[in-house]
């Protein structure tokens, strides 16, 4: 007569290749295989953005008002606005993300850059599945440029920038702020005026 354990083994649970532990090469081979709708419960978060790209950076400043180290000042994300269409020089600004609980594929995503002015810009319309674009600041229409200042950059799937949470889907982002200023005279630059007002 066969004696049956009491505790039976169970499978594992499969692991979620979208959350925030998963390696990076391993959720982007997964999002294409997500269904682009779906019905999940309150136990699932929205699906997040995770900035990789641009980076904050920090440079102490030289000294303080008694001589020694100062506080660190926030140098990134600034970038400098081009002068003209031909000019190559910080013109480009490379973006990259992965994602964390998502369970919806985006049909597609829209990054928007809302400027100190209110007035937004449409940086790149691309499917779902991509998780990079660049942001070409010398392709700003003429009668809409950009002027010096911050830029949010709004991140959203097909339903917008103001969509509710919904459990698995794509959340809105808006944590991601540049910083774009224009040269002057002389080797000083606003850039490092709005580095030290991030500070204040």
């Amino acid at each position: 007569m066969m004696i049956m354990s009491k505790h039976k083994k169970y499978p594992k649970r499969p692991v979620d290749l979208l959350s925030s532990t998963a390696t990076t090469a391993a959720a982007l081979k997964n999002i294409s295989a997500l269904p682009t709708t779906g019905i999940f419960d309150h136990t699932n978060r929205p699906g997040t953005i995770e900035w990789k790209e641009p980076k904050l950076t920090y440079q102490p400043l030289k000294t303080d008002d008694d001589g020694g180290a100062g506080k660190e000042v926030v140098l990134g994300p600034v970038y400098r606005l081009p002068v003209d269409s031909d000019d190559a020089a910080g013109t480009q600004i490379d973006l990259k993300w992965t994602y964390a609980n998502l369970k919806v594929r985006p049909e597609r995503i829209t990054i928007e850059a809302v400027g100190p002015n209110k007035a937004t810009w449409t940086v790149s319309v691309m499917e779902g599945t991509m998780t990079s674009a660049t942001w070409d600041l010398r392709a700003t229409p003429s009668y809409s440029p950009l002027i010096e200042g911050y830029y949010t950059l709004q991140v959203h799937d097909q339903r917008g920038h103001d969509s509710l949470p919904k459990p698995g889907w794509l959340l809105p982002d808006s944590k991601m702020k540049i910083a774009l200023y224009k040269t002057t005279e002389g080797n000083n630059h606003v850039g490092e005026k709005i580095a030290r007002k991030r500070t204040d």
